[in-house]
């Protein structure tokens, strides 16, 4: 009877490249695997940031008076409103000319 691994000894060479193929195969299945959930958390990241500075952005605009104004003062369609405009601003002193400017030029109101 022979020895088992003499049965192999033809096919030795052949198994051991197809094993080297099989472990590059699957190396590089990983390192795609890996690679993708690296980039998918990368672009997550750049999401938030992107998301939390838009979120910035508007919120400084709303703070402005002229944000303030445009909340307000809604646009309601094509109809002309029938109250007067508000000013963001709750005690214009309009005793003082320059102030009382320059508060309606802040807010758009030109």
């Amino acid at each position: 009877m022979k020895n088992p691994l003499q049965l192999f000894a033809p096919y030795r060479l052949r198994l051991v490249f197809r094993g080297v193929f099989l472990a590059l195969m699957l190396g590089t299945l990983y390192l795609a695997l890996y690679l993708l959930g690296q980039e998918k958390e990368l672009s997550y990241q750049n999401y938030q940031h992107s998301f939390r500075k838009t979120k910035e952005q508007i919120a400084a605009t709303l703070r402005h008076p002229a944000g303030q104004l445009a909340l307000l003062n809604p646009q309601r369609g094509t109809s002309t409103p029938l109250h007067p405009l508000l000013l963001p601003f709750s005690a214009i002193d309009f005793d003082d000319q320059h102030k009382a400017q320059q508060a309606a030029e802040m807010a758009g109101c030109l």
